[in-house]
């Protein structure tokens, strides 16, 4: 059980990259999300902050939530290191 979150973590260093960009998503509304891997995220990252223009490798312990846990997705992300940072030319 993780302290962070009450949840078990499921996945431990998984790696992301973050897009220097935020792209309109529809989750619950419409709004700006983080571009992760190439998808659009709609919860985001617990302890992440993004910065635009700044693509980031980042590392994450993924949790699961339990099936109770309503309007959010299954898994959540919890926010370790950066690896790599670079600037972006927009």
């Amino acid at each position: 059980m993780d302290t962070r979150t009450g949840y078990p973590i499921v996945e431990r260093d998984k790696t992301f990259i973050i897009e220097p960009y935020l792209e309109s998503c529809s989750c619950f509304v419409r709004r700006k999300c983080l571009v992760i891997n190439g998808e659009s995220e709609c919860e985001g990252i617990r302890g992440f902050s993004f910065e635009s223009g700044v693509r980031k490798t980042i590392l994450v312990d993924v949790f699961e939530r339990p099936p109770m846990v309503q309007d959010v997705g299954r898994y959540g992300y919890i926010f370790k290191r950066i690896v790599r940072e670079e600037q972006v030319e927009q």
